[in-house]
């Protein structure tokens, strides 16, 4: 089968995955989850089922700082700006005591955005060798460098086709980007 016969196509079709990746991430940039951002996440189980806008209430009446709030059944998935753990224990009571509802912690994480930071450049720095190494086996095993030379490109591509792509989910789906 001559696949070189629908090369241009499949160029057709990289560039517009590729173009329309980078323009979502200049201008929407990702959603990043708490391991990037900083913030706090909750997810409460409650013992009653309740409105989101009664949670709503009480999360603006402790001055916590929303950025997504969902409900499904009686689970409840707060996430924030960073919530110390005083405020936290404080916002448990008012959802037990306003809701009249009792809540089981399922999940409750705090992260600073300093782990963000250490955590994109100690992946750059991974990525970084994990090229070096690639080009130097590939030099190696084949004796070329072109081939070597090749292979980063399609890495390279497939790297812009995913984060571009992912921006794009980001943006219109809310997936969030994160470890």
């Amino acid at each position: 089968m001559n696949f070189l016969k629908y090369s241009k196509l499949y160029y057709i079709i990289s560039s517009v995955v590729i173009l329309s990746g980078i323009l979502s991430i200049l201008i929407w940039g990702f959603n990043y989850s708490v391991d990037f951002a900083g913030g706090s996440n909750l997810e409460f189980r409650l013992s009653s089922s309740v409105k989101q806008e009664d949670v709503k209430k009480i999360l603006v009446g402790d001055k916590i700082d929303l950025i997504r709030l969902s409900m499904k059944d009686n689970d409840l998935s707060i996430r924030s700006k960073e919530i110390d753990e005083k405020n936290e224990v404080k916002l448990r009571a008012d959802l037990e005591k306003n809701l009249k509802t009792k809540i089981t912690v399922l999940r409750s994480e705090t992260v600073g955005p300093t782990l963000g930071k250490e955590t994109l450049l100690k992946t750059l720095f991974a990525s970084f060798l994990a090229i070096l190494g690639i080009l130097l086996y590939i030099t190696f095993a084949f004796r070329s460098f072109n081939f070597a030379l090749a292979a980063i490109v399609a890495l390279l591509h497939d790297f812009l086709v995913l984060i571009g792509v992912y921006s794009l989910f980001s943006h219109f789906l809310g997936a969030q980007l994160d470890t």
